[in-house]
Parts: structure tokens; sequence; C-alpha cells
């Protein structure tokens, strides 16, 4: 009896205690006015944030999307966010270039090159029509894409906080001595000799300066048109603004990151579609599928879709596979005939047309690329190395042979390759025999190495992608509510107010040095005049000794 009444005490006691305990409720929070645009095309730049903006939507803020007509279809999946739309001929004509472009295999500097093109093209009407939303809607913040100055110079002529939204983080405070921050295939300079990296660093730099100067000439000159302040090629506000950017170490080289650079990848989509009868009907058929999809942009040359389409028939026919599936929007500049290894003549357009003569062989325009890489059919993934078809592959763990093109596939699938989930092949190469062979050591991976390092990354890839959304909600919120009017002065390390040798305490290091070598011609000059008076102290007596014996 004594027990159970000192029991229901202590419960009285706690329950009371509780009742007294005061819990902390945030006080900050207001629903605010979101803004994001990109005008380039294509998923990696914009349905990752659109996934934000229906997180922060349902939190009770307005999010918006200013956009051009080629991008509205993004927001099917995502009804809570607004649309506005830039009014304007879309740059179709920029887009075809590089397709060209892309044929060359030293294509790097030539695509930058219509990449400022393409931001310069457009840049008058677009900031017009910038500045003309922000007046009238006085977001609290806006998120632009890397690629559009014209968002940013907008955003800061109106005194509005900025946060650049990227799937690379290649802003001056994400570089390292050791990263290559340019596009040009090796992510850092662990594996270069010494004239690659001079070269990287040099030549590379000043060939692309040179080759974009006159564009960057225009650009100017249209924003002093404008009565834009910043005369800069690329906008001094992105030096002071916040940097989101979808990816993470291990897509990304591991090096600090200043306080303005946020990685808050993989980010995916919270669902997917489903497969669909016919494909899910053609994977249960079989064990071992190749899946082939190179994303909306990437045009391949004649001779890579005879290569590719050759070492996928070779690799079924050498039983690596037993069937594939290819996702290509457009089946066009494909052989009419090819000839496999063993002799097999095959009519590409029969295989094309999914017909009952090559069950084995699949063509689609469009599949649920997420639902098939979960698929245990799906054996490997040959990609072009875009961040969302990287990401998906990763976190269903399924092993890729890398087919990259430009931007940051390079050096994405670089990475990848050195992470041991994959390799690369050359697109440029003469003949389909190294594919053949690649494709066979990824899936048969005799000593397992790939699949260990697949379930390494595919661990990595899931735990960050379920912190991914909370954490770039936590950063523009963070914007939002601690801005001093359009800056974050809390972000800024004190190394911006001082000079260069200041900061680097290279002051310091010079009294020290000086300090040093004083004391070093100190020392010389009081041990050689020690030296010489013990020499004329005892020299006389050595003569005096000398003559005795």
């Amino acid at each position: 009896m004594k027990k159970i009444c000192f029991i229901l005490i202590l419960t009285l006691q706690s329950i009371f205690s509780s009742a007294e305990r005061h819990f902390r409720t945030p006080s900050f929070w207001s629903p605010k006015n979101i803004f994001f645009s990109t005008l380039i095309q294509g998923s990696s730049h914009t349905a990752w944030v659109l996934e934000i903006g229906q997180e922060l939507a349902a939190k009770g803020h307005n999010f918006t999307f200013i956009c051009r007509s080629y991008s509205e279809k993004y927001l099917r999946d995502y009804p809570a966010v607004n649309l506005l739309r830039i009014i304007g001929e879309d740059p179709v004509a920029e887009y075809d270039k590089f397709a060209v472009v892309l044929q060359q295999k030293e294509h790097n500097i030539e695509l930058m090159r219509s990449l400022f093109s393409l931001v310069q093209i457009t840049f008058r009407e677009d900031y017009l029509q910038y500045s003309k939303y922000f007046q009238e809607y006085k977001p609290d913040v806006v998120l632009c894409d890397a690629f559009i100055h014209a968002c940013i110079y907008a955003a800061d002529e109106n005194k509005i906080p900025v946060i650049v939204t990227s799937t690379m983080a290649v802003s001056e405070d994400a570089s390292a001595s050791f990263v290559n921050n340019l596009l040009i295939g090796n992510p850092t300079t662990e594996h270069e000799s010494l004239w690659t990296r001079f070269y990287n660093k040099y030549i590379f730099g000043a060939k692309l300066l040179w080759t974009i100067r006159k564009t960057c000439s225009e650009k100017i000159a249209v924003q002093q048109e404008l009565g834009i302040s910043s005369n800069q090629v690329l906008p001094h506000k992105m030096k002071d603004s916040v940097k989101l950017v979808n990816n993470f170490f291990g897509m990304e080289p591991a090096r600090p990151l200043g306080p303005l650079v946020r990685f808050a990848g993989p980010i995916l989509s919270s669902s997917y579609p489903t497969l669909d009868a016919y494909t899910a009907e053609f994977l249960d058929a079989h064990k071992r599928v190749a899946y082939i999809a190179f994303g909306h942009h990437s045009i391949s040359a004649p001779h890579e879709l005879q290569n590719i389409l050759l070492a996928l028939v070779d690799s079924i026919e050498a039983n690596t596979f037993d069937g594939f599936l290819w996702v290509i929007r457009d089946a066009v500049n494909f052989p009419e005939i090819v000839t496999s290894t063993l002799g097999t003549k095959m009519n590409v357009s029969d295989i094309i047309s999914n017909g009952e003569k090559y069950p084995h062989y699949r063509f689609s325009k469009w599949a649920p690329q997420f639902a098939i890489l979960s698929h245990p059919s799906t054996a490997l993934f040959v990609t072009h190395g875009g961040a969302n078809s990287l990401f998906e592959s990763l976190y269903n763990g399924k092993k890729m042979l890398f087919h990259p093109y430009f931007g940051d596939q390079a050096t994405n699938v670089k990475m990848l390759e050195r992470s041991g989930v994959g390799l690369v092949y050359d697109r440029f190469s003469p003949n389909a025999k190294d594919m053949v062979r690649k494709m066979r050591l990824v899936v048969q991976d005799e000593d397992g190495q790939f699949a260990r390092n697949m379930r390494r990354m595919s661990a990595l890839v899931q735990l960050k992608a379920a912190e991914a959304i909370p954490n770039a909600i936590s950063t523009i919120e963070e914007v939002i509510f601690s801005s001093d009017v359009d800056e974050v002065p809390h972000l800024y390390p004190a190394s911006r107010n001082m000079s260069y040798i200041k900061a680097n305490n290279i002051d310091l290091q010079f009294i020290i040095l000086c300090l040093a070598s004083i004391l070093c011609f100190l020392t010389y000059s009081t041990g050689r005049a020690l030296y010489r008076t013990l020499y004329n102290f005892f020299y006389p007596f050595y003569l005096l000794f000398s003559k005795m014996v």
C-alpha cells in the first residue's frame, strides 16, 4: 500500500511539474512572398526549386514561378505554385547552336560562348519585365537561377534579397586551389599533370575570355543603357547572395565552403509516375535490362547512335543483357542497317518500331524513369550524366555507364567514376568495342566492387535526400527573416572588410620574417665580433707558444 501511494505521489508530481514547464514558440514567422525564375530549359534548373516551392506554399508562403512558355509544363505537378509569364520570343536559335557545338570534341569554349550569348540575347526585355513584376508584387526574396543575370540585376536594383540557385557550386566562395571550376571535365587537379594544370588555369581561361569578349561588351553596354549601376559582366550581387546548390559532397569535390554556399541536395520529387503496363510487361519479361536515356537536350551524332546500338546488340548476343529499353524523343540519325560482331544483320527501322521481330529491343519517346530504375530487372543505366538522372540512379542503387555531353555532366561523371559506381565512355570513340567491354565490366562486376561502392553511395544519397528540402526551406527562411534590406550581414566574414594582406595575416608574416632576418643578422654580427675579439686575445699567446716549442 505504501509503495502504491509513493508511486501515485511521484506520478502526480511529474504531471504538475510538466504542466508548469514553459515551451519555446517561434515568434518571427509570417507568410512571405517568394519568387523564383529560370529561363534555361531543363528540369535540372527548375523542378527541384518548384519542389521546394510546393513545400513553402504548404507552410503558408506565397510562391510564384516566373518563366517563359516552354517551362510552364513543370507546373503540372505543383498546383500550389503561382505563375507569371515572361513575354517575348524564345531564343530557339541559340539552343539550336548547341546541337552544332556538341558535335565537336573540344566544345567547352564554344559552349560557354553560346551560353553567354543566350544570357545576353534577351537580357534587355527580361530585365524590364522582372523589374515591372518586382515593383508590382514586391517579393520578400527572389530565387534566381545562376544563369539568369537579368533576374539578379533587377532584384539588386530593387533592393530585394537574392538567392542564387544552381546544381553546381562554381562561385568564388566555393572555390579551392585544387578544384576545377570551369567545367573542363576533371573535377579536381588530383590526377592532372603539371602541363594540364597550367593549361586549365591560365591558357583555357585566357582563350575563354578572348572568345566571349564581344558578347561581354555588348552585355555591359545594354546594362549601361538600362541604368544598371553595375558595369560588370557577372552580377556583383552574386558575391553578396546565398547560393543554394542542389548537390552534395560525393558528386561535388569535398572542400571548405564559404558561409553563403549552402548544399541542399539531392532534392528529388516527392512522387513519380508509376510504370505503364507496356513498360512493366517488358521489364517483367527480362532479368537484365540496359536502360538508355540522355535527357531532352543532348543531341547525338549518327556515329554515336550507331556505336551505342551496336554495343547493345553485341552485349545482348554475349548474354551481358537480355534486353534494352532506350528512351529517345526523336529516333533520327540512326543507320538503316546494323551488323553485330557475330554477323547478325538487322533493319534498324524494324527495331525502332518495336515490332514482334525484336521482342528484346524496346524504343520509347518517354518512360517513367524513376520507376524503371527502381525495377529489379534494370541492370545498367546508360546516362548522359545530368544531375537529376544521377540522383535517381544513385537513390535506386543502379550501376551506370556514363556518356556525357556538355556542361557539368563531364565533371559529374568523373566524380562518380572515381567513386566506383560506373565507368565513363568516350562518345567520340570510333568503335563500339570499348562500350561493350565497359558494359560487361560493370554488369558482371566479378569482384563485387561496383556493387559495394553503389551501396555506399546509395545510402549517402538517401540520407541526404531525406533532409534536403527541410534544409533548403531553412536557408530560404533564414534569408527572408534575418536579412538587412537585401543583405545577410551575419553571413559575411569579417575578411570582406579587410585588405587581402590583413585578412591573410601577410603583414604579420612579413614582420616575423623581418624579425627573423634581424635576429639572424644580429646573431651573425655578434658571433663574428666575438670571434675577432677571441682571436685577437688568444693569437699572441699562440705565437708565443709556437716560438717556445
